[in-house]
């Protein structure tokens, strides 16, 4: 297992950056944020993501309007094939989803495919659920970051195929990276869960 530095990230989250990026989140954000941040991986797991947020407003629609899915990606190894098609295959899901769901004034899925950790940091703190459904995944960091510096009592739905899960399934929802209809069952009490 591999460890954070919580002092690093109790420094971050007080970044100017860090305070500009979170303060754009908190004045569009709906009533419920789902947050996933990932490289464009194919082992990351984010096109069976976003099919399962789909899911999720088809079995409960009256969540339609209410939650949201924030999406930041960091663009990872462009110059193989198999790793392009895959960001276009987020792109084209993310769109999908965005033209099936959407209503005026609420867009079920932002995508913002960029490195910008700042950004990541200022996400980690705004989360009701994290989203970390990784294939497979030797750590996976974000998972032990972002709960620490979280301030909604956010909920960790967590990928048992992640290294992260043997020290953290105790504390999160797991769930089975390639069983989508799971991740979407798992979502819902995740953001119903009592604060405490």
């Amino acid at each position: 297992p591999i460890g954070i530095d919580p002092d690093e990230f109790h420094a971050l989250k007080e970044h100017p950056a860090v305070l500009e990026a979170e303060r754009g989140i908190v004045e569009t954000r709906p009533e419920l944020l789902i947050v996933r941040v990932d490289r464009t991986d194919p082992s990351k797991n984010v096109v069976r993501g976003f099919r399962a947020f789909a899911l999720l407003f088809q079995r409960y629609p009256d969540l339609a309007g209410r939650v949201g899915m924030l999406a930041l990606l960091d663009p990872s190894r462009q110059d193989l094939a198999s790793y392009s098609e895959y960001l276009v295959a987020i792109q084209r899901t993310a769109r999908s989803v965005n033209d099936h769901f959407q209503t005026e004034g609420w867009t079920p899925i932002e995508l913002r495919i960029e490195d910008n950790f700042l950004q990541a940091v200022a996400a980690y703190k705004q989360y009701d659920v994290l989203l970390v459904n990784a294939i497979f995944d030797g750590v996976n960091l974000v998972a032990k970051e972002a709960p620490l510096i979280n301030e909604r009592n956010g909920v960790l739905i967590l990928s048992e195929n992640a290294g992260a899960h043997q020290e953290l399934h105790e504390w999160a929802v797991s769930v089975n990276p390639f069983d989508i209809a799971g991740q979407a069952d798992a979502s819902h009490p995740a953001l119903a869960m009592p604060a405490e």
